[in-house]
């Protein structure tokens, strides 16, 4: 079960690891018209059936996305470019 195995995740060794893949599979599991993305050869892919509620060419990128590096300087070049791409500048705070 997916979400048993998140919970595992969480509270063992692996959580090093962020638990991602198994935040994914729990996540596509539940979801109510059924899986939209599927592990296939180290990657994602689009569930068969679920290429119409995807935009062209968003394939290529979802077997290509990767999460950010796990470490304080992998998030704070999230942040900073997500800030960026709101239209905040570096330093700036909105409440």
């Amino acid at each position: 079960d997916e979400t048993v195995a998140l919970m595992r995740c969480t509270v063992g060794r692996s959580r090093a690891s962020g638990c991602g893949s198994e935040f994914l599979a729990m996540r596509e599991c539940n979801r109510a018209g059924g899986r939209q993305l599927v592990a296939e050869a180290g990657a994602y892919a689009m569930a068969p059936g679920k290429q119409p509620i995807f935009e062209h060419g968003a394939a290529a990128l979802i077997s290509t996305a990767a999460p950010p590096p796990r470490s304080l300087k992998g998030m704070v070049d999230f942040g900073t470019d997500y800030a960026q791409s709101l239209g905040i500048a570096s330093g700036e705070v909105r409440f």
